[in-house]
């Protein structure tokens, strides 16, 4: 996940696409993008950078990332919940009183339902003490602020592929293909037309069928990877 460029973990600034291992959920929420928000809450300044990050690795080494930029704050406040089920959660107070930061931090992602996702909150002491009180809802706010600039989305399982088609059948295929809720994302013009597919779950396992019925024989279906894509993206 890079951060201003810098890369942490390997993976790019957006993430509209996952790969889906074998037994993983059917789907999941997480956010969209890596974002950067700032709150000024009595003098201090709160900066919560947050990202989709692909398990623990990644998330551990895009928070020190986050860190580095960071060199002057008082305190660097870190959390995760990694794994597409959110079997692994973890943060840190980074030296606030016990319980006043990475907690807050840590529950605000879990009432919103967010896997493989990584917060860094950033804090520089204005001189005026915010109490226990305070600070959590300081960190808690600066948080949520985060995930709404990162974008909250539920990520969805199907399977990547493509059908291949005679051109007499392209224009009413294509458009049934559309009326399932497949999403074409690309499109090849040769001796036959290429149709790059992603295909939601519950469609997958008819589709073979039903593309050689609807063209008598002439198309087909050939199967890729399966992927977990944005519920709402197009293309």
């Amino acid at each position: 996940m890079s951060i201003r460029g810098r890369p942490a973990g390997g993976a790019s600034s957006g993430r509209p696409v996952w790969p889906a291992p074998a037994g993983g959920p059917s789907a999941f929420r997480s956010v969209r993008r890596e974002a950067e928000v700032g709150l000024a809450i009595r003098r201090s300044r709160f900066v919560a950078h947050v990202a989709p990050v692909d398990g623990v690795a990644e998330a551990r080494a895009w928070l020190e990332a986050a860190r580095a930029l960071h060199p002057r704050a008082t305190h660097h406040v870190p959390a995760f919940v990694a794994g597409f089920r959110g079997e692994e959660r973890w943060c840190s107070d980074g030296g606030e009183p016990p319980g006043t930061a990475g907690r807050p931090v840590l529950e605000v992602l879990e009432r919103q339902g967010v896997v493989q996702v990584a917060v860094l909150v950033a804090r520089y002491f204005g001189g005026t003490k915010l109490g226990a009180a305070g600070l959590v809802r300081a960190y808690a706010d600066a948080c949520a602020a985060g995930l709404r600039e990162a974008g909250l989305v539920t990520f969805r399982r199907g399977r990547r592929g493509r059908v291949v088609a005679p051109y007499a059948t392209y224009g009413p295929l294509r458009a049934w293909l559309q009326g399932r809720g497949v999403r074409v994302l690309a499109e090849g013009f040769g001796v036959h037309v290429t149709l790059e597919l992603w295909v939601p779950e519950d469609q997958v396992a008819a589709l073979a069928t039903e593309v050689a019925d609807r063209s008598a024989g002439a198309a087909r279906w050939e199967p890729g990877p399966w992927e977990y894509r944005a519920a709402d993206a197009v293309g």
